[in-house]
Parts: structure tokens; sequence; C-alpha cells
């Protein structure tokens, strides 16, 4: 008999009500770490439960596969999309067309991602995914090298839990290698083996301190590594360069939008179009992370072309998504006019623009009054720049804290964000808030997930 979860996550909260001076200095000390080393957004040190969630053998299981088979359906949409082929879920590329074209020099066209979904026993459901700029991975290290120290202190508290081996800065870098090594093939080797690297994104965004830490880490490794903001790269003649150097491998953490609008940033954009500079994530990894690829994958244009275990993820891990547009769909078997179906099953829905970061222009049914959900629905149903997606119930979990009131207990709402490096699961980080909408920019907090020993005694 294995570890229960909810066994293991009541001897936490039992913990917080037994001995809130320790709960509230380990609660004290878990920030202080987050700020001391750098995981912070902003001027503020990320906020994280006092209890880990913790996930079954089997369930981390279904996070690998899952999140593996989707990772190469992904790839076959993206590379379907750029083709001529018929496809009715495609959307009209500005002035990034060219860019998003331009062929990366690796098969991967989304080799770092973050999934966003929910994992409620056995039911795993993923609402998105982010390809064009996935924050995070040194922000994981970080929490959960924090949970580690604080269970160092408390065995009685690890009793059955696994701490990940992996770190997932670690799994970026080889990544980032994998991409270039491939890439310098086709170059005819005549790149260094051991590359010079530029992470870059504005160097005024809130989650600069995740690049510095990943900047600081591939140095560890012994790599000759920057940070840049994009408007400080220059060619000369096609290389890029930076502060002197050509910069032969780019990690790419600037949005392909605001990439394509900066006139000071055409630096990038030229060399990796005249294949000069190998960039990860290409910009074709913006394709995959328009919402609207999930209604995509779902089509038999894009299904016929996947594998058997790729279509059964798709099935069994995307919810029902339809891009929001006059005219008829099916479900469960059925045609129906898709506004009809919309407008009167507003509480089994949600409506969200393609593309959006943070949280948007999410709006839930069940929270939104019929006239108002009429309204938005007829205003964006002629754009086909918003998608329909079948409500998922979003899974709960007791978390606890201790403020000056004592030590308190509170109900969260729960996101699991598993990254997915070449493909691979590369673990993971929870978000928790009290809200439906799940984001630490808009005020959520973080959870370091941990995973039970296959097999141990039942605490």
């Amino acid at each position: 008999m294995g570890v229960d979860p909810g066994k293991t996550n009541r001897r936490f909260l039992q913990a917080v009500l037994d001995d809130p001076d320790w709960a509230g200095q380990a609660q004290d000390r878990l920030l202080e770490h987050n700020r001391e080393n750098g995981a912070v957004y902003g001027d503020e040190p990320l906020p994280v439960t006092l209890n880990p969630v913790v996930v079954t053998p089997e369930q981390r299981e279904r996070l690998e596969a899952g999140v593996h088979h989707l990772s190469q359906a992904l790839d076959t949409f993206v590379d379907v999309f750029l083709s001529e082929e018929p496809l009715p879920t495609r959307w009209e590329l500005g002035d990034e067309h060219d860019l998003l074209a331009t062929d990366p020099g690796y098969d991967h066209a989304t080799p770092v991602t973050r999934f966003d979904g929910f994992l409620d026993g056995d039911d795993l459901a993923f609402l998105e995914f982010n390809t064009d700029s996935p924050a995070g991975p040194a922000y994981g290290d970080v929490i959960q090298e924090g949970y580690e120290a604080m269970l160092a202190d408390r065995p009685d508290l690890a009793a059955g839990l696994q701490l990940p081996g992996e770190r997932r800065l670690d799994a970026l870098a080889n990544t980032l290698l994998d991409c270039y090594h491939e890439w310098r093939i086709g170059h005819d080797g005549d790149r260094p083996t051991d590359p010079r690297i530029v992470v870059t994104d504005w160097r005024e965004v809130d989650s600069r301190p995740d690049m510095d830490l990943t900047v600081d880490r591939l140095r560890a490794r012994g790599h000759d590594a920057a940070f840049a903001d994009p408007r400080d790269l220059s060619l000369d003649g096609e290389d890029l360069v930076h502060e002197g150097e050509r910069v032969d491998l780019v990690y790419k953490r600037v949005i392909v939008d605001e990439l394509v609008e900066e006139p000071e940033a055409r630096a990038l954009a030229e060399a990796y179009q005249a294949g000069t500079v190998c960039m990860v994530n290409p910009p074709r990894s913006v394709i995959a992370g328009d919402k609207r690829a999930m209604a995509a994958l779902q089509s038999p244009e894009i299904t016929e072309r996947l594998t058997v275990p790729q279509r059964r993820a798709v099935d069994r891990f995307v919810p029902w998504t339809r891009v929001l547009e006059p005219g008829t769909t099916t479900l469960a078997g059925y045609t129906v006019d898709l506004r009809d179906l919309v407008i009167d099953n507003k509480d089994k829905f949600a409506l969200k623009a393609a593309v959006s970061y943070g949280g948007k222009d999410v709006v839930l049914g069940p929270a939104t009054d019929e006239a108002a959900w009429g309204r938005l629905v007829d205003e964006h149903i002629a754009s086909g720049e918003w998608i329909v997606q079948r409500l998922v119930d979003v899974p709960e979990a007791l978390f606890g804290r201790v403020d000056d009131d004592g030590p308190q207990i509170e109900t969260l709402n729960v996101n699991v964000n598993p990254f997915v490096f070449g493909g691979r699961y590369a673990g993971c980080y929870t978000r928790v808030s009290a809200d439906e909408v799940i984001n630490v920019a808009a005020g959520g907090g973080l959870a370091a997930t941990l995973t039970l020993e296959p097999g141990g005694p039942s605490p």
C-alpha cells in the first residue's frame, strides 16, 4: 500500500496547527530563501505555500507521457500550419510571417514549453501551452531547494516523499545545447562545440531574475553565457554580436510580437533569418502557444497525421475546444450551431482570447450573467480571435499558513505546470489561488510538487 496523498497533506496541516511557531518561522524562511536566491517577481519574493502539492507515481507517469505525446503533436501541427496543405484552423500571420517561416535548423518547433493544466486524481487536462516565452524554470529550482531545506529539518514531514532529483535548469541547458548541436551540423560544423550563449528579453521585465538565474547556472556549467536586451545586439555582416563578440546560441525569452514591433531589435531577427544564429525557442513556436492550436489539434486534418499515442493524448488531455466563429461544429457526435451551443450552455464553457498572457481575457460562463455572456459571444464571434472551451472542474486542496491571527487552513484552487524540454517532462511547479483563473502575476502563489515514494508504507 503506497503513501496516500491525502494523509501526507493532513500531516503538513496538522504540523501547522500543532506548532504555529515552527510554521510561521518556516513560512518566513521560505520567503527569505526566495528573496535571497532570486525567486522574485518585480521587487517581491514569489509567494509559496507551506505544504507542497503531492502527486502519486501513477500521476507523475501520466504527466510524463501526456506532455511527451502532446509536445510531438504540437510540432506536427506547426509543420502543417506553415505548409500549403488545407487546414481549417489557420489564422493570418502579420509582419512576423517570414520570421516564423524560417527553418530553425533543428526538428522541434517547441523545444522549451510549459503546459498549464489541472490534475485531479486520474483526470488530467491541459488548458494552455506556453511556448513563445515560457517563464519559471529557474524559479522552480529555487522553490524546490527551499522546500528541501525545510524538510531536511523535519524528517517526520519528509517521510514517504521523493524530492525531485532533476533540476529544471540543467534539463533546459541540455535542451538548448541539443538544439544547437543539431543546428551546428547544418552549418558544416564551422561553429564551436561550446557556443557563446545569450539569454534575451527586455531588461526591465518583471521576470528578469528568472533569466539572471539561468545565466548563472549556464556559467556554473562552464558555458560562456550572458543576458542581453535585444536592443543591445548588433550585426557584424550577418553575424549576431553582443559586446563585440559573436553570439552562437540565443535562448529567446522575448515575446515574438514585441520583437517584431521593436525596430531597435531587428539585428536578432535578421541574424535568425540569415541562419547565422541558433535561436531557442524558434519564433514559430508562437503558433503552438496560440489557443486556437488546441482547436486545431482536434481537427481531422491534424489528427490524421498524429500517431496513435498522440491522438490518445489529445483525446484524453485536451478539453473540447473550438475557434469562436459562425457556423456548425461537432460535439459528442452531433452537428450543432456553435453560437447557439455556446449561448444556450454558458455554464459549461469558458471564452478566451486566442493570444493573451497572465490569465487575461478569460471569461468563465458560470461567473457571467446571460446578457453579458451573449454580448461577449456576439462581439467576438466574427473575429476568429477567440476560442470557446469546455470547462474543466478546478481541483482544490487545503493549505496551511500562519498570519497575525494564528494558524489558518484555507482551500485554494490548484493548477499544475509541467515543463517540457525537448519533448520530455522536466519537472514542474504548481500554482495556487483563491480565484478560478490561477496566475501568479494576478496574485496567486506557488507550491513545490513532490512525488510519493512508490510502494512505501503509509505514514
